[in-house]
């Protein structure tokens, strides 16, 4: 795969999900998205979780 190549990440639960086949394969569209801007703004990668215990009483 390309580094230009483009790749659609689905939204699950609000969580970035990834889907590749049974093979492990992922595949890019095929499609000219040469009009396509990428929002920086909302940068989910960016984003860190922490593991909260709670004790039921």
């Amino acid at each position: 795969m390309k580094s230009s190549a483009v790749v659609i990440l689905n939204m699950f639960k609000g969580s970035m999900e990834l889907v590749a086949d049974k093979w492990c394969r992922i595949e890019a569209i095929d499609t000219n998205l040469s009009n396509f801007v990428v929002k920086e703004g909302n940068t989910l990668s960016l984003k860190e979780y922490e593991l909260i215990r709670v004790v039921e009483q």
